[in-house]
């Protein structure tokens, strides 16, 4: 599913993606997540960076930005745990329930 309409869906209050073809380095540089934090004049301890792999936790480290693990659906759970995100859910709706209790959501 595309993250896009993915975020969309789930109703959850982000404004920016990036995806690999939109940035010169990839994961585990960070710099997608600088680039999107620039974009949205947020600061690392207000950005979120979800990712499915070890990859995007190094990321999330690198940017100083609150790293969650979202372990559905991954081939890699067992590097991903080992990567010891801020967070780690096993479920969209235990992120979904986490994102609702933890950003205002605008209106």
């Amino acid at each position: 599913m595309l993250p896009r309409y993915f975020i969309k869906r789930q109703g959850w209050p982000v404004d920016i993606v990036l995806g690999f073809h939109q940035v010169k380095k990839q994961k585990p540089d960070p710099e997608a997540l600088l680039t999107a934090m620039r974009q949205g004049n947020a600061t690392a301890n207000q950005t979120y960076h979800v990712g499915d792999e070890a990859d995007d936790t190094k990321a999330s480290r690198q940017a100083g930005v609150i790293a969650i693990g979202a372990a559905w659906g991954t081939a890699g759970l067992g590097t991903l745990e080992e990567s010891k995100p801020d967070y780690l859910f096993y479920s969209v709706f235990d992120l979904h329930s986490f994102f609702l209790s933890s950003i205002p959501v605008r209106r």
